[in-house]
């Protein structure tokens, strides 16, 4: 059975899915946490991670006296993004895109990336001030790119030599334009986390707060004008 179908089997349910689409942000949880998240028992949030770990979706870790969940890799989030679009699911997002909260339209994280109206918005700046092109399903980052990244001390070439893509372009789910993925997508977010130009919502998983300083920071390098 391929990963898709395997993932579309799964999330059939809606406590799994609620699961898996808060692992989106790429951190991992404790049992009792996604329990609390999901609203259900942490006996029945085990029974659930127990079947996601069997189909190998999400991976557990321990550390110390707590066990943590994560999903298994970026080529999981990648699929579940598709599928959002695909199927306008309830499960996995709110299929009218009117109703949907502001803060997940307009930043979150998808996995290990930025996403929402700032991924995108960012990924169309990166274009338009030709840092990166978009050839044949991949980003390609220019000359121009590597100066504007080595300012921002993002190694391209340490990048580029990473088990995995550099820099794909990625279905936005609610923007339905692409934002930027692959290993030069979560530098830019780590760059942004590190340097407080955006942080992450305390109270709602994947949610991205853009500060002060990150606003300016956009305008500034991106020409990017207020969001919100």
């Amino acid at each position: 059975m391929s990963l898709e179908s395997n993932i579309a089997n799964l999330i059939g349910d809606t406590t799994r899915a609620k699961i898996l689409t808060t692992m989106m942000d790429g951190r991992a949880f404790t049992a009792g946490e996604l329990a609390m998240i999901a609203n259900v028992s942490p006996q029945t949030a085990s029974n659930h991670l127990s079947k996601l770990r069997q189909a190998k979706l999400i991976l557990c870790e321990t550390g110390g006296r707590h066990r943590y969940y994560k999903l298994a890799s970026h080529r999981v989030a990648k699929v579940l993004e598709s599928l959002s679009i695909l199927t306008d699911s309830p499960k996995l997002s709110l299929p009218n895109h009117n109703k949907l909260p502001r803060e997940i339209s307009l930043a979150r994280t998808c996995y290990d990336h930025l996403a929402g109206r700032l991924g995108v918005a960012i990924t169309a700046a990166l274009q338009s001030k030709q840092y990166i092109k978009l050839i044949e399903k991949n980003f390609i980052i220019t000359t121009k790119g590597k100066q504007f990244f080595a300012e921002l001390d993002i190694d391209v070439t340490v990048l580029t030599n990473l088990r995995r893509s550099f820099a794909r372009p990625c279905l936005d789910w609610t923007e339905r334009k692409y934002h930027l993925a692959g290993s030069l997508g979560k530098a830019i977010l780590d760059y942004f986390l590190n340097h407080r130009l955006v942080m992450r919502s305390t109270s709602k998983p994947r949610v991205i707060v853009i500060t002060t300083k990150g606003k300016k920071w956009l305008k500034s390098y991106l020409s990017i004008a207020a969001l919100d």
